[in-house]
């Protein structure tokens, strides 16, 4: 999947927000690939819109690009879209990803988040962090490319963060 595929989605989900008779039509056409990452770009949307955090909403974004660049599966794509969900301000839990998505997509975002917290060999916690990355790596590698693909897109696009955080961010993915 593409970048313009997925910008496709979103004009796609605007078709069906304003109940164009053509979108059923285009839903048949393109199948339940497209139709699943036109879900989650909306459902992620919505949630992180309704909580006034467009830059999240933007990286997110971008780390479903970056996926869909890695040639990686659509289930995957639509879990990047939604890693930060559960764990900002959004009254997203697990469970109703789960019951929205199935239980593939809510996998990946629940492994997502055991390892977001990864933290460098400086801190106390540190091989308890790597011991479960390693485990989830273990599982599944799909999370471990979530994981540096919205890495990467924190330190492209994150000019706000503080140096420090910055730092952390490149040893975090050193490490991993």
């Amino acid at each position: 999947i593409s970048h313009v595929e997925i910008i496709s989605a979103g004009l796609l989900f605007d078709l069906a927000r304003r109940r164009f008779p053509l979108f059923k039509e285009i839903q048949k056409e393109l199948g339940e690939d497209i139709m699943l990452l036109v879900k989650s770009y909306e459902f992620t949307r919505r949630k992180l819109l309704a909580t006034d955090q467009e830059v999240l909403f933007q990286h997110s974004y971008r780390t479903a690009i970056n996926l869909a660049g890695a040639k990686i599966s659509i289930p995957t794509i639509c879990a990047g879209l939604m890693h930060e969900l559960p764990h900002h301000d959004t009254n997203t839990t697990i469970l109703e990803l789960h019951q929205e998505f199935g239980r593939e997509i809510s996998t990946l975002v629940e492994k997502f988040q055991l390892i977001r917290e990864i933290k460098t060999s400086n801190n106390k916690q540190y091989v308890s962090h790597l011991r479960e990355m390693v485990i989830a790596m273990a599982q599944d590698l799909r999370v471990i490319i979530m994981k540096m693909c919205s890495n990467i897109d924190r330190m492209k696009n994150q000019n706000t963060d503080s140096p420090e955080k910055m730092a952390n961010i490149a040893a975090e993915s050193r490490e991993i």
